[in-house]
């Protein structure tokens, strides 16, 4: 049997595991206390972003959409769509608009005119590109135009402006 770093042999009745559990204890209090931080900081992220939007003039549709208010409230974090970096902005409009367009599309014209499945996908997926490349396009218009700081910069040592 193994020895311990003292020379001893390991207890045979199981007691060792409760006391490499009591020394990992305070890790995993601290681990199961980590969600609510992030929480916060993104809350706070969140709400000085809207609150730095809002000083703008820009409406409230646009960069706070009533999608993405149902998101919230559904519980996902996502940034205001002017914090998302480019590449996510594609990637998120492309996925939604590609699935939307396309459950509305086959139904009512493609499945009627012939088109085939995989010709619906790649139609629906080509559009969505398109439309993702459009509002991060815009969105990073809104950023540069407003002098907008990155979504990691929002932090609690800088108030809002």
């Amino acid at each position: 049997m193994p020895s311990t770093e003292f020379g001893q042999k390991p207890p045979v009745d199981g007691s060792y595991k409760i006391r490499i559990f009591a020394m990992l204890r305070p890790s995993i209090v601290s681990c199961q206390q980590l969600p609510s931080f992030f929480t916060m900081t993104f809350q706070f992220r969140r709400a000085q972003s809207l609150a730095i939007l809002k000083n703008t003039g820009m409406w409230r549709c646009s960069y706070e959409p009533p999608y993405l208010r149902a998101l919230w409230r559904m519980g996902v974090k996502i940034p205001p769509p002017h914090f998302v970096p480019f590449s996510r902005m594609v990637i998120f409009a492309m996925a939604w608009f590609s699935v939307a367009w396309g459950a509305i599309m086959w139904p009512l014209v493609w499945s009627k005119q012939g088109i085939t499945g995989m010709s619906a996908v790649g139609i629906s997926c080509g559009t969505g590109l398109f439309f993702g490349f459009s509002m991060a396009i815009y969105f990073a218009y809104g950023r540069r135009k407003y002098h907008l700081p990155q979504w990691a910069s929002l932090d609690e040592g800088q108030p809002p402006q």
